[in-house]
């Protein structure tokens, strides 16, 4: 439930959390091993192709291999927790894009708010999709000290990050500053950066199409801590899960999605 302006947080049950990444320097362009063909600008029926085409092209590159949810959940549960690190998660993400059609059990949109869809709950890691239709986003908040991978299954997103200038735990008071904002797409996944956790995620209207992100969170977290901007004040919330290995755990109106309609 995101926080609205002009309204206290108190009452606020947040159920809806997704994270976001700092971690979005470009990649060198070309890199070594990309084929032959995304190297140029000229392309068998293309006349000139932009340099950030090419640049969003060869990221799809960097996925060695497509695989099904369940592939994936086993390939992640089986990095050791020393290994668990953010550079390791963000590579493991990099290096395996998950199939849609296999997200099917998990794939609920509402038109009131973004759904948080838990595949797979370890003493390690929290797997969730969350669901965005155009126009919904995130209240900003926080993963209270834990760390935040997002991958996109489809569509793009846009991250907003927020630097904390001042808190007061006894009064609830909090002062924040606009900081970075950037783009996630299919071919890049990213991390949060520890150094500047505050964050919101949005799927603008502009971009006119449903969204599906994957979040892995290490530790699994059941609060967070939401911030309003105007009021300036923030609260610790409780998560809630729209679903749950496939098993609806709400009451809101959901529309179960076909994997071909987001294709």
């Amino acid at each position: 439930m995101s926080a609205r302006r002009g309204h206290s947080l108190s009452s606020q049950t947040c159920g809806h959390f997704p994270c976001s990444s700092r971690s979005h320097q470009p990649l060198p362009f070309p890199p070594a091993g990309i084929p032959e063909f995304l190297k140029t600008k000229k392309e068998i029926g293309l006349s000139a192709c932009s340099r950030a085409h090419l640049d969003f092209r060869w990221r799809f590159c960097l996925f060695e291999s497509v695989v099904a949810i369940g592939k994936f959940v086993d390939d992640l549960s089986a990095i050791p927790e020393k290994e668990f690190t953010h550079l390791s998660v963000l590579d493991f993400l990099r290096r395996n894009r998950v199939d849609l059609a296999s997200l099917s059990p998990y794939l609920y949109f509402s038109r009131d708010h973004y759904t948080r869809n838990l595949i797979q709950r370890t003493p390690l890691f929290d797997l969730l999709a969350i669901c965005w239709e155009p126009g919904q986003q995130s209240p900003i908040h926080n993963h209270c000290n834990q760390n935040c991978w997002m991958a996109m299954a489809c569509g793009r997103v846009q991250v907003h990050n927020f630097k904390l200038i001042q808190k007061d735990p006894a009064t609830g008071f909090c002062d924040l500053e606009s900081s970075t904002h950037y783009l996630i797409d299919a071919g890049n996944p990213q991390e949060v950066d520890p150094g500047e956790p505050i964050h919101r995620v949005a799927n603008p209207r502009s971009f006119m199409s449903r969204a599906v992100t994957l979040h892995v969170y290490s530790k699994p977290y059941d609060t967070c801590e939401v911030y309003d901007l105007k009021e300036k004040r923030y609260q610790e919330v409780q998560l809630v899960n729209t679903t749950e290995y496939g098993v609806v755990k709400s009451d809101t109106r959901l529309e179960k999605a076909a994997v071909e309609a987001l294709m």
